[in-house]
């Protein structure tokens, strides 16, 4: 699996749960991606929810991005930041006429828009699961592609070299 293959992935099976840690506990919550590129991968929160509070006060996540059908889990643990690029702000306005208006108010009931660009991938193969089970043997390069942490490597270059074809 190549870096085009996981992008095409993520923006494919958009919902996603993302992880964060706010006074000592975590959180999990559903969310719907925006994008997943070269750049980055993007979401949004409203301004006044307390997912917002917590990002900026805690910016360490996990999203997880799963597709039953395919038997394919992606992990992606990095840190986030907000997005105030005006320009990145009026491209998403338009590839999103829904939520334009959120997303170009920059008041208390606007939304932010978070994007991880660097951070650790993890992809987990159902059927090579099952394999590792059956024989019992460790078969980590197989079922699980864990890029080694390295923290300020860009999403675009963990993704390839996750897994390659």
């Amino acid at each position: 699996m190549n870096r085009e293959h996981i992008l095409g992935f993520l923006n494919g099976n958009p919902v996603f749960f993302l992880a964060t840690c706010h006074g000592g506990l975590p959180h999990v919550r559903t969310m719907r991606l925006l994008r997943a590129d070269d750049r980055g991968i993007y979401f949004s929160t409203s301004r006044n929810k307390a997912l917002c509070r917590q990002l900026k006060s805690n910016p360490a996540v996990e999203m997880c991005f799963y597709s039953p059908g395919d038997g394919l889990q992606i992990r992606i643990a990095g840190k986030v930041g907000p997005v105030s690029d005006p320009v990145f702000r009026s491209e998403l306005a338009g590839r999103v006429p829904a939520m334009s208006s959120f997303v170009l108010d920059d008041g208390p009931t606007g939304v932010v828009v978070f994007c991880l660009q660097t951070g650790r991938v993890t992809i987990w193969k159902e059927e090579d699961f099952a394999l590792r089970r059956l024989t019992g043997f460790e078969l980590s390069s197989v079922w699980m592609a864990i890029c080694d942490g390295r923290s300020k490597t860009s999403v675009a270059d963990l993704m390839a070299d996750a897994l390659q074809d």
